[in-house]
């Protein structure tokens, strides 16, 4: 992965392990909300939703927020990067209703199912706007540690040059 003489400053186990306890975080919230909130939802003609819809609808909340996460933690955002983040989240959705239209699948007839339930799709704008202050949390952390350190390390410099 390096060559000779490069050495991994970047990616430290410690900074991998805060990903993944992340990743285990939002990925429990996301489950439990889903499974949670899809529980409780029903259908104008009183039909509850099924283990396989909740199971859909959170697969469909992780694509979203993964992308969203992949997109909000760019350092380049162009257009080119912003059609083809949107452009797998509709891809998905395509295929999701693709796969619902043929009856020897499993997922026969889910997507129009999934669209019955009223719930679904703000209970996936709520995990994204929550994934949005997570991040925005992170950043502003991020941003007073480093402002800190230049105010230490400009008193550190006016400390030597008073010294001297």
């Amino acid at each position: 992965m390096y060559k000779d003489g490069k050495e991994n400053h970047e990616l430290t186990i410690w900074r991998w392990t805060k990903w993944q306890i992340e990743a285990l975080f939002i990925g429990a919230v996301t489950f439990f909300l889903c499974f949670s909130i899809a529980e409780t939802d029903y259908t104008q003609l009183g039909k509850t939703s099924s283990m396989w819809l909740e199971g859909c609808l959170c697969y469909s909340a992780i694509v979203i927020i993964v992308t969203w996460k992949m997109l909000s933690e760019s350092n380049t955002i162009n257009p080119i990067i912003v059609f083809f983040d949107l452009g797998s989240i509709v891809l998905f959705f395509i295929l999701f209703w693709l796969e619902s239209q043929f009856p020897q699948l499993n997922s026969y007839a889910n997507f129009e199912e999934s669209m019955q339930f009223i719930v679904h799709a703000p209970t996936i704008f709520f995990l994204c706007f929550f994934m949005y202050i997570i991040n925005k949390f992170k950043y502003e952390m991020r941003r007073l540690s480093r402002e800190n350190t230049e105010i230490e390390e400009l008193e550190r410099q006016q400390q030597l040059d008073d010294e001297r």
